[in-house]
C-alpha cells in the first residue's frame, strides 16, 4: 500500500486529472450533466477528428451499452486497452526502481 501511495504521489497531476474525468464520465451516465471537454478541432474547423465522439462512448461503455460505444468511437476499444497497459507498464517500471533503491549495495573495499 505505501508503494502505491508514493507512485501516485509522484504521479498525483495525472492521476487527479483521470480521476476528475471519471467522476465526470460516472456523473454523465447517471444524468447529472457536469462537465466534460469538448474537441476543439471540432469546434474551430466544423469536423469531427479521430477523438470526436470518446466522451459519449465511454458514458456508453459505463452504461453497459457495447454496441451504442462502438457506434460513437470504435477507437474506445483500442484506446481503453492501450491505456490500462500504459499505466500498468509505468507503474511495473516504478516498482522495479523502488525495489532496487531500498537495497543497499555493499562497498567491496580491501583490507
Amino acid at each position: 500500500m505505501k508503494l502505491i501511495q508514493s507512485y501516485l504521489k509522484k504521479n498525483w497531476i495525472l492521476y487527479t486529472l483521470l480521476l476528475v474525468y471519471i467522476l465526470s464520465l460516472f456523473g454523465n451516465s447517471l444524468g447529472i450533466h457536469l462537465w466534460l471537454p469538448s474537441c476543439p478541432i471540432s469546434a474551430v474547423t466544423g469536423y469531427e477528428c479521430f477523438g470526436c465522439g470518446l466522451n459519449r462512448a465511454a458514458i456508453a461503455l459505463l452504461s453497459g451499452d457495447f454496441a451504442a460505444a462502438l457506434s460513437y468511437n470504435p477507437l474506445i476499444f483500442i484506446y481503453l486497452p492501450l491505456i490500462t497497459g500504459w499505466i500498468t507498464y509505468d507503474f511495473y517500471k516504478f516498482y522495479l526502481k523502488h525495489k532496487t533503491s531500498n537495497y543497499e549495495i555493499p562497498n567491496k573495499t580491501k583490507v
